[in-house]
């Protein structure tokens, strides 16, 4: 199953395309040697070393509060525009829990989790748990309590933030001992 989200795109792709073209480069075509021919000097210019732009961040982590403190979720898909103006989207498969690629947060049924939202602020929120079929509506706001509802498994949480896009984040619930 894929995540609700269907925009995609290949940043990879445009930054290996970018790092070539800018390693492409012309020269005349000549070559020169020094000395005596002993192989020691080529008079050629070292091949200029081309560095990538740095990786396009995606949205801040997001801070859960749990009742043994707190923890972190990870960007899992969505939009996010910078404040340059780049777009940056996902289209991740729904997760699995365990997994070394997602965060664990120890709870039970039962326990509140505060999700901790970046600025600016978000005017949609919903919460997806299991095979993430049923979306749970929560009220938007800069802190949001929910009272977890599944023993373990993935969550997600996807926020609708006006001017950067539509961002998720996702960790594993674990049961506690």
């Amino acid at each position: 199953m894929r995540w609700p989200t269907t925009r995609s795109t290949s940043l990879a792709a445009g930054l290996a395309a970018l790092a070539l073209l800018a390693g492409c480069g012309g020269d005349d075509g000549r070559v020169t040697t020094t000395g005596t021919g002993t192989g020691t000097g080529t008079g050629l210019e070292p091949i200029p070393t081309v560095t990538a732009p740095p990786p396009v961040a995606g949205p801040p982590p997001l801070r859960v509060k749990t009742e043994l403190g707190d923890a972190q979720m990870v960007s899992f898909g969505g939009c996010w525009t910078t404040p340059g103006g780049t777009q940056v989207c996902g289209d991740p498969d729904w997760p699995s829990c365990p997994t070394t690629g997602l965060p664990d947060i120890p709870a039970n049924p039962g326990d509140e989790l505060t999700f901790v939202l970046p600025s600016p602020a978000a005017t949609e929120l919903e919460l997806y748990t299991g095979d993430g079929s049923e979306p749970i509506p929560l009220e938007p706001a800069d802190e949001v309590d929910w009272n977890v509802e599944v023993a373990e498994g993935p969550i997600v949480l996807r926020a609708v933030i006006p001017g950067r896009g539509d961002p998720s984040w996702a960790a594993c619930i674990l049961p506690l001992g």
